[in-house]
């Protein structure tokens, strides 16, 4: 039938994209549906109001570091995220009321539907079908650090991040491929064109989130991880793109110093790991279940809606992560039989594409985990999964896997995504924000000198999943219970928006200054 014209292709590739769209923002839907702020949301809206009293005065008490040294932009800038810093500062020019947050996460949720696109076209460049490429990127895109993202308008531009890493990718790989020679000096050129637009790329990438960056390295693992391809071309372009990558890494690493510089909110944060045979440790032990948990997120205690009690989940979730690692390290072997002796090498290959995938934290010192730090080793995860499920059915059926059984579970992660976004996610946001509203409008405010707040602690919610970003209580924070409060009385009573706000913490006496409404954020936890 001879090849697509580009005309049909082009149309073909703007179907398949709308297609992620409308699947994420249908299972998703409570993310722009709902009004509600996740942590930094609220306090960005008031950082960068001109119409609200800053938070962290003196007459609202000590202040936390975080507003006293910066708002939204500058914070930005010091974590080493200048173009997110630049999309935060038209983000919060352009947005000022919590209702219109949720089309910032639309936002993000375009930016998700075009990373699984990129996935889908890099997977079906391989040669692995339209059909299984899209339901494996609609996987991947479905998994809980893509889940957080399309809740947090704050990482609206993560997605974006990942995106332009694929983007480094292609351009790298062309330029991997691309024959230089003395006798042709034009291929030369266009050789290193590629390749430093490929860093400029990925430099970008980094320079609106750095761990999203990494998903440069799912790109890799796509083209390298392939039972036909010769060791020595495999070890040729690993050793191109992890050039490419470290070139990358150095010139992020040195603009997030030159932020922290400028801006000093988190200095310890630039400090290079000392102790790596204790940071492996702690990867193993202590991060990369959570990547390996990727589907549910395995909750450190679940709570039973009926009975009000809970079950611990402490060590099972750790044992579940490491059975599914097995079962997928099983099927890569699989997968790379056919590459005879060479298969060690490709697995050792795989392994240590994901620890470049962790590489922007495991690097640092200072080291915490975070859903929304962990697409790239959840991708990367997802693909290895696919790869050994492929070689078992080859193994058992002589033919790949039945599209049915694919199909079918794509639509089961996406349909759990969409409870677990919904019941995890929204809802306890939702219900922090109309408590807090409720508590404040229920009172006769001209009655009262300040509102005195009781910080709720990590367990005071009623969400069902509580693990990480799920179920957690932005109150947790000071400024952000204070931004709350700022924002509350804007919408409901503009004339006490500037009422000073104090703070206690869980644990302290409950002793508020005279004349102060008290409002006690612990009560997040009991049943609604």
């Amino acid at each position: 039938t001879g090849r697509m014209r580009p005309a049909e292709s082009s149309l073909r590739d703007a179907a398949v994209f709308g297609l992620f769209a409308a699947l994420f923002s249908a299972a998703w839907f409570s993310v722009w549906v709902f009004d509600y702020g996740v942590r930094d949301d609220y306090r960005d809206l008031v950082t960068e109001s001109s119409t609200l009293p800053a938070i962290g005065t003196a007459a609202d008490g000590p202040g936390d570091r975080i507003r006293t040294q910066g708002n939204a932009v500058r914070r930005r800038v010091s974590e080493g995220r200048p173009l997110t810093a630049l999309a935060a500062w038209f983000t919060y020019g352009a947005v000022s009321e919590v209702e219109h947050l949720r089309y910032v996460r639309f936002v993000g949720i375009l930016g998700i539907a075009l990373l699984a696109w990129s996935l889908y076209r890099a997977l079906a460049g391989a040669g692995h079908g339209r059909f299984p490429s899209f339901c494996v990127a609609a996987i991947a895109g479905s998994t809980l650090p893509f889940q957080v993202w399309a809740h947090w308008a704050s990482a609206v531009t993560y997605p974006f991040a990942a995106a332009l890493s694929g983007f480094a990718f292609l351009l790298a790989d062309r330029a991997a491929t691309t024959t230089s020679s003395p006798s042709s000096p034009s291929s030369t050129s266009r050789k290193w064109f590629l390749a430093a637009g490929a860093g400029a790329a990925l430099s970008a990438a980094l320079a609106l989130y750095q761990p999203a960056a990494m998903f440069y390295w799912v790109f890799a693992a796509v083209v390298l991880v392939e039972p036909k391809r010769g060791r020595g071309e495999m070890f040729r372009r690993l050793g191109w793109h992890s050039a490419v990558g470290a070139a990358g890494l150095a010139s992020g690493y040195l603009a997030a110093k030159l932020g922290w510089m400028l801006q000093p909110t988190y200095a310890d944060r630039t400090d290079l790991v000392s102790n790596l045979p204790g940071q492996l440790k702690w990867f193993f032990l202590d991060a990369f279940h959570y990547a390996a948990n990727f589907v549910v997120p395995s909750p450190s205690r679940l709570l039973l809606p009926d009975t009000g009690s809970t079950f611990s989940f402490a060590a099972a979730d750790r044992i579940l992560a490491w059975v599914f690692c097995l079962l997928v390290a099983g099927g890569l072997v699989l997968h790379l039989r056919t590459a005879g002796g060479r298969a060690r090498w490709k697995f050792a290959a795989a392994v240590f594409l994901l620890f470049l995938s962790f590489l922007p934290v495991l690097a640092l010192e200072h080291h915490t985990v975070a859903y929304r730090m962990l697409a790239a080793p959840a991708g990367l995860l997802v693909l290895y999964a696919y790869f050994g499920a492929e070689a078992v059915s080859h193994a058992i059926r002589r033919r790949s896997l039945p599209k049915v059984a694919l199909g079918a579970a794509a639509l089961a992660v996406v349909a759990v995504s969409a409870t677990q976004v919904r019941v995890g996610l929204v809802e306890p946001q939702v219900r922090e924000k109309e408590f807090l509203r409720r508590e404040l409008t229920g009172s006769d405010l001209s009655r009262f000198r300040r509102v005195h707040l009781i910080l709720p602690t990590r367990e005071d919610t009623f969400a069902p999943l509580r693990r990480l970003e799920y179920g957690q209580p932005s109150a947790q924070v000071v400024s952000v219970a204070r931004a709350m409060v700022r924002l509350a009385l804007r919408e409901t009573a503009p004339a006490y928006s500037g009422i000073p706000v104090t703070t206690a913490r869980f644990d302290e006496p409950v002793t508020p200054p005279p004349g102060s409404l008290v409002v006690d954020l612990r009560e997040l936890g009991t049943p609604p």
